[in-house]
């Protein structure tokens, strides 16, 4: 536990930054999910959850390929843990994460009674299953109890609530496109890992280059598979046009 503290200290402070990022732009969503459109509502979802997906999918990917370079550079090899801990540390900020569109457009649509009973669920099979997991895995499966609590209990009823009484989509569609992100993120850490394994420099300027090259990859392999949708295009409508006003 004393091992992964580090680890965590350096996940939960980027999760912190990235989370009130997109925290900054809730209070909008009150109104605009009264007033608006189902066609205009679907259509800034598909938006949120494209930026969403691209801060989580990159931090993923990044501290998956770089947290122990980095600790070995900080702290000494002998600082590690095992790969599965650090796997299952980090998923759980890309599962917390990519429930922010959800979560969001939910707790701005005044829908909170539908999932109070939900988080109870959450922390008592939580509880269950890090006794259960934890025994059989160790400390990594302790860290997957919450990820598989979390999804289980939490994160599928609260898309249910949004897909049926604000977008009124099929949650099978959104539980797709879920599962297609997840796996450009798995396909997409596979091919920079193996990248990056080319790079035998040690020490800070080793880390660097490996930072420098994952940053670039990561970002490269999202343009290509997002650069022709409508949702990519919006958001770059909007960055140009705050780029502009400022």
């Amino acid at each position: 536990v004393g091992l992964v503290s580090n680890y965590s200290l350096i996940i939960n402070s980027i999760n912190k930054i990235a989370w009130q990022s997109l925290s900054s732009v809730t209070g909008s969503f009150g109104n605009f999910n009264v007033d608006s459109t189902e066609k205009r509502r679907n259509e800034v979802f598909n938006e949120l959850y494209l930026a969403t997906f691209w801060i989580y999918g990159f931090i993923t990917i990044c501290l998956l390929v770089l947290l122990n370079p980095f600790i070995s550079v900080w702290l000494g090899d002998r600082y590690f843990v095992n790969l599965s801990t650090v796997f299952a540390l980090v998923l759980i900020t890309y599962v917390s994460g990519m429930n922010f569109p959800t979560y969001t457009f939910r707790v701005t649509s005044g829908l909170f009674d539908e999932i109070k009973y939900n988080y109870v669920l959450f922390a008592i099979t939580n509880i269950l299953l890090s006794i259960i997991l934890g025994i059989k895995l160790g400390l990594a499966g302790v860290y997957f109890a919450t990820i598989i609590s979390r999804i289980a209990c939490v994160e599928i009823k609260e898309a249910k609530i949004v897909c049926k009484k604000v977008l009124n989509i099929s949650l099978l569609k959104f539980l797709m496109k879920y599962t297609l992100s997840f796996a450009l993120v798995v396909v997409s850490y596979l091919f920079i890992n193996n990248i990056i394994k080319l790079i035998t420099l040690n020490g800070i300027v080793g880390f660097v280059l490996k930072a420098i090259t994952c940053v670039f990859l990561v970002n490269g392999i999202f343009i290509i598979m997002f650069f022709r949708t409508k949702e990519f295009r919006a958001l770059l409508n909007r960055a140009n046009s705050i780029f502009i006003r400022r």
